[in-house]
C-alpha cells in the first residue's frame, strides 16, 4: 500500500513486514508527487489456525494506545482482523519578543495551545485460496479521528519608554472529526512459471471531516469579535488497476491499467457576530478522472542493472461551485518515461543513476 496524508502513523507497527522508500518511482506508479513514495509491506499470517497478539501502552504527556490483532488460517481460507485505540494530549508554550526598530515597537507574545486526538481504526477481511494458483482477498477498513484545541494569544505593545500602549486577547477553538472507509477486492494469479503473475484490485474510499473553528478576538478598541468557520470535507474515491508481469529470456516484461475516478467537495461559511460574512460561504466542487497505462522492461547484463518505461496519463479535470463564480475544465494527456540503471561495484557497493518525469496535482488535504 501507499501511504497518504497520516495513514503511516496510523498503522499499527506490529503489522508492519517493512518500509520501502522509493525515492524516484517507476512507471509502475502514478505519476503524481515529486517527493518519491513510502511503500508499506504488510505481515502476511503464515500460521495456521488461531492466532491472536495484544499490545498496549501508557505514556506521559498522555499518550495511550492499545492494539489487537487476530486471525485464523487454514488451507482453504485466510481470516484477519485489526483494532486499534490511541489517545493522546499535548500541551504547547510559546513565548516571542519582536521588535522594530524604526519606528520603534516592542511585541511580546505568549501562545498556549493544548491539543487532544483520539482515534479508533478497524481492519477485517479475508483471503480465499481458490487453487494453489489463485488467491481472492476482501477487506474493510475504517478509521474514526476527533482532533480538538484550544489555544489562547495573548499580544501586548509597548512603546520606546518600555509602556504598554496597547493589547489583542485571541481565543480560538478548534474540533474537527474525521471518518475514512476504505473497501477493498483484490484477484491474484501465479502461475507454473517463476515469476509470473497478474493481479487486479478495486478500491473505493469514502470519507469525510468536519472543522470548525470558534475565535474570539479582544482589540485596542476594547471591541469583541466573534468569528465562527466551518469547512464540510468530503470525497468518495474508486481504484481500478490490473497488472501483469512475464518473465524473458533477457530479463521482465511489466505492464499495467489504472483507472481512478474522484469526487472531492468543500462547503464552507463563516459568520462574524453572527452574521454571514460576504465571500465566505460557499461549496466547491472538484471531479478529477484519470486513465493510464504503462510498460517497463528491465535487464541485467553483468554488473549494470537497468530498467527503461513509458506511463501515460488520461486526465478528465472539473472544478465548479455553488455561488457559479468558477466553471472550468481540463483535459489533457501526458507521458511519463522513466529510467533507471545501476551499476554492481565490489565490496556491496553500487552505482545508481535514474530519471523520471513527474506531475503535481492538487491535493485533497487541509
Amino acid at each position: 500500500m501507499q501511504t497518504q496524508n497520516n495513514g503511516l502513523s496510523q498503522i499499527p507497527a506490529s503489522n508492519i513486514e517493512k518500509i520501502e522508500v522509493i525515492t524516484n518511482p517507476s512507471s509502475a506508479y502514478e505519476a503524481q508527487g515529486s517527493a518519491g513514495i513510502i511503500n508499506i509491506i504488510l505481515k502476511k499470517n503464515a500460521s495456521q489456525g488461531f492466532n491472536a497478539s495484544l499490545q498496549a501502552g501508557l505514556a506521559s504527556p498522555k499518550n495511550s494506545s492499545v492494539n489487537l490483532n487476530a486471525s485464523y488460517k487454514t488451507s482453504a481460507v485466510n481470516l484477519f482482523t485489526n483494532i486499534g485505540y490511541r489517545d493522546q494530549s499535548l500541551l504547547f508554550l510559546e513565548e516571542i519578543e519582536r521588535v522594530n526598530k524604526n519606528p520603534y515597537a516592542l511585541l511580546r507574545q505568549n501562545n498556549r495551545a493544548d491539543l487532544d486526538f483520539d482515534n479508533i481504526n478497524l481492519f477485517v477481511g479475508t483471503d480465499f485460496y481458490l487453487n494453489p494458483f489463485n488467491t481472492l482477498t476482501a477487506s474493510f477498513y475504517r478509521t474514526k479521528v476527533n482532533n480538538f484545541s484550544r489555544t489562547a494569544y495573548d499580544y501586548r505593545y509597548f512603546d520606546k519608554t518600555g509602556k504598554q500602549d496597547s493589547a489583542i486577547d485571541r481565543f480560538e477553538n478548534y474540533r474537527e472529526p474525521q471518518v475514512f472507509n476504505e473497501i477493498e477486492l483484490s484477484y491474484s494469479r501465479t502461475y507454473k512459471q517463476p515469476g509470473r503473475k497478474w493481479t487486479t484490485y478495486l478500491q473505493y474510499d469514502f470519507w469525510n471531516d468536519d472543522e470548525n473553528q470558534q475565535i474570539r478576538e479582544t482589540n485596542p478598541a476594547a471591541r469583541t469579535y466573534d468569528i465562527i468557520t466551518r469547512d464540510i470535507e468530503s470525497s468518495k474515491d474508486l481504484y481500478l488497476q490490473s497488472d501483469y508481469k512475464l518473465p524473458v529470456k533477457t530479463g521482465q516484461w511489466d505492464m499495467g491499467i489504472r483507472g481512478q475516478w474522484r469526487a472531492i467537495r468543500s462547503e464552507y461559511s463563516a459568520a462574524q457576530d453572527g452574521l454571514p460574512m460576504e465571500g465566505y460561504n460557499n461549496k466547491l466542487y472538484y471531479d478529477e478522472n484519470i486513465y493510464a497505462a504503462y510498460t517497463q522492461y528491465g535487464t541485467k547484463w553483468k554488473q549494470l542493472e537497468g530498467q527503461i518505461g513509458l506511463r501515460g496519463e488520461l486526465s478528465h479535470i472539473h472544478i465548479s461551485d455553488r455561488g457559479q463564480t468558477i466553471n472550468n475544465r481540463k483535459r489533457y494527456l501526458d507521458l511519463f518515461p522513466t529510467l533507471h540503471l545501476q551499476y554492481a561495484l565490489k565490496n556491496a557497493w553500487a552505482l545508481q543513476g535514474s530519471y523520471s518525469r513527474r506531475i503535481n496535482r492538487p491535493g485533497s488535504g487541509s
